[in-house]
């Protein structure tokens, strides 16, 4: 949350490097509250008129919940590296037996 002072409020146009689509919600202080704005996405630029304003990330929902192909993607990767670990595991059992039963001292 940042809070913009009218001496700075004019044009505030925000960047985000990272492309993660965060809406932003930009609240007016009036008196003893607050007066919603609007609600920005994270490259908008917005003109302020000569008052106080409150600015808040509006929290996001579960992404991979709301996109299911995402989801599904990462649910596939990660059965993926499980896999990779067992398979991985078994061979490294699989050659100290074998290191060992060569070593055997009779």
């Amino acid at each position: 949350m940042a809070i913009i002072p009218q001496a700075i409020a004019n044009t505030i146009t925000f960047a985000d490097p990272l492309d993660t689509g965060q809406k932003l919600l930009v609240y007016e202080i009036v008196g003893n509250g607050t007066v919603l704005v609007g609600e920005y996405n994270t490259t908008s630029t917005i003109n302020l008129s000569s008052s106080d304003y409150v600015i808040a990330v509006k929290p996001a929902g579960a992404g991979l919940l709301q996109n299911p192909v995402v989801g599904l993607d990462w649910m596939t990767a990660g059965i993926v590296i499980v896999f990779l670990i067992i398979f991985c595991t078994g061979l490294t059992i699989a050659v100290v037996r074998i290191l060992l039963s060569a070593f055997r001292v009779k």
